[in-house]
């Protein structure tokens, strides 16, 4: 069962969010997520505010999509995918939704990358 904090506890553990700080952490958490990325999908992922405009953010998004042999069937037997490199820059009142939006066009990136070349006949 959770306990409802304390209202002074509470306003001290407000005091130490740091604002920017989160809204990179969000970004990055739902990108992860929307990969779902893990050891499985090795991915690493960096968001930076560049500044802060009302409760706008400029975020930069810049991310490493790691692929295993079996990711890809476009390349050589016996030879790894290289990496899917992003960088995504754009303002957001929600990082939550900036990371989860790139993370969507990356899946679209690798599902057409999995498809086979077309046959020429």
């Amino acid at each position: 069962m959770a306990h409802a904090l304390d209202p002074e506890l509470k306003e001290h553990v407000r005091a130490l969010d740091h604002a920017v700080s989160h809204a990179e952490a969000r970004a990055e958490r739902a990108f992860l997520a929307r990969l779902e990325a893990g050891c499985t999908a090795p991915v690493g992922a960096r968001a930076v505010v560049k500044s802060v405009r009302g409760t706008s953010h400029d975020l930069t998004l810049s991310a490493v999509i790691g692929r295993t042999l079996l990711s890809s069937v476009v390349t050589a037997p016996g030879s790894a995918p290289a990496p899917l490199r992003l960088e995504a820059e754009g303002f957001s009142e929600n990082p939550e939704d900036f990371g989860m939006r790139h993370a969507s066009g990356v899946l679209a990136t690798l599902q057409s990358d999995d498809r086979p070349a077309p046959r020429s006949t």
